[in-house]
C-alpha cells in the first residue's frame, strides 16, 4: 500500500470509527467526548459528538452552550448565537449562558463597527484620491498655460547665498547643449560647420555652469530644491 492509499485508509477508517463511537455512546458519554475534543482544539470533532448528544437530549441547555462555544471558536458567531439563545431560553437564570451570549453580541458589534469604519475610510481615501487627481490636473493646466512656474532654489554651502533659476530655462539649455554636441561631430555636420557648433556648445555649457554656481563666491557646493509660483 503506497503512502497516498495509506493516508486515505487512515482518514476514512478514522471517520468510520468515529461513527461507531457516536452510535454506541449515550448522551453523557457523547457530551464528555465532545468537551474533551473541544479542550484539544478539535472543534469539528467536538461538534459531531455534541450534535449527537443533543439529538438524544434535546432539552439540555448545557449541550447547547458547549455547541455555541465550539462554533464561536470556529468564528461562526451566527450559529453560536443561535445555540446560546436556545440555551438561555431553556435556562433563563443561568448567568454563564447570558455572559457567553453577551460576549458573542459584543464580538459581532465590534465586527460591524470595524466594517463601518473600513467603509468610511475607503470612502475618504477615494475622495482624497479624486481630489488629488483634480488638483494635479489643474496644476498641469496652469503650468501648460504659464500660470505656474518652477524654479530651482539654491543655497550656497560656503557663504549662504540664495539664488533662483528657472527649471524650464535650464531644461532648454540642456537640450540645446545636447543638440550642439551632436551637430559638432564633423561626420554629422560637415568640417566647415562643426567648429561653430562646438563654440555654441561651449557657450551654452558656460551658461549652465553660471546658473549652477554661487553668484557671490562662485562655489558649486550647494543644496537645491524646486519651488513653484503662481503668476
Amino acid at each position: 500500500m503506497n503512502s497516498n492509499n495509506l493516508e486515505l485508509f487512515l482518514k476514512y477508517s478514522g471517520v468510520f470509527m468515529l461513527g461507531i463511537l457516536l452510535k454506541k455512546q449515550n448522551p453523557r458519554e457523547l457530551y464528555d467526548n465532545g468537551i474533551n475534543a473541544y479542550k484539544k482544539g478539535d472543534y469539528k470533532v467536538a461538534i459531531k459528538f455534541l450534535s449527537k448528544s443533543l439529538k438524544n437530549d434535546k432539552e439540555n441547555p448545557k449541550i447547547m452552550n458547549a455547541m455555541a462555544l465550539c462554533y464561536s471558536k470556529m468564528d461562526n458567531n451566527i450559529t453560536a448565537k443561535y445555540y446560546l439563545l436556545k440555551a438561555c431560553k431553556k435556562s433563563p437564570i443561568n448567568e454563564t449562558y447570558k455572559k457567553n451570549l453577551a460576549i458573542i453580541d459584543n464580538i459581532e458589534n465590534q465586527k460591524k463597527e470595524a466594517e463601518k469604519k473600513k467603509i468610511e475610510i475607503d470612502k475618504q481615501n477615494k475622495e482624497r484620491e479624486y481630489q488629488e487627481k483634480v488638483s494635479k490636473r489643474l496644476e498641469a493646466e496652469k503650468r501648460k498655460s504659464g500660470k505656474i512656474i518652477d524654479e530651482y532654489r539654491r543655497t550656497c554651502n560656503k557663504c549662504g547665498k540664495v539664488w533662483h533659476s528657472l527649471v524650464s530655462r535650464e531644461k532648454e539649455l540642456a537640450k540645446l547643449k545636447s543638440d550642439y554636441e551632436w551637430r559638432s561631430i564633423p561626420c554629422c555636420s560637415g568640417l566647415l560647420t562643426a567648429p561653430q557648433y562646438q563654440r555654441n556648445r561651449d557657450a551654452v555649457s558656460s551658461d549652465i555652469e553660471m546658473l549652477k554656481q554661487c553668484p557671490n563666491c562662485k562655489s558649486k557646493d550647494y543644496n537645491e530644491e524646486i519651488v513653484s509660483h503662481e503668476v
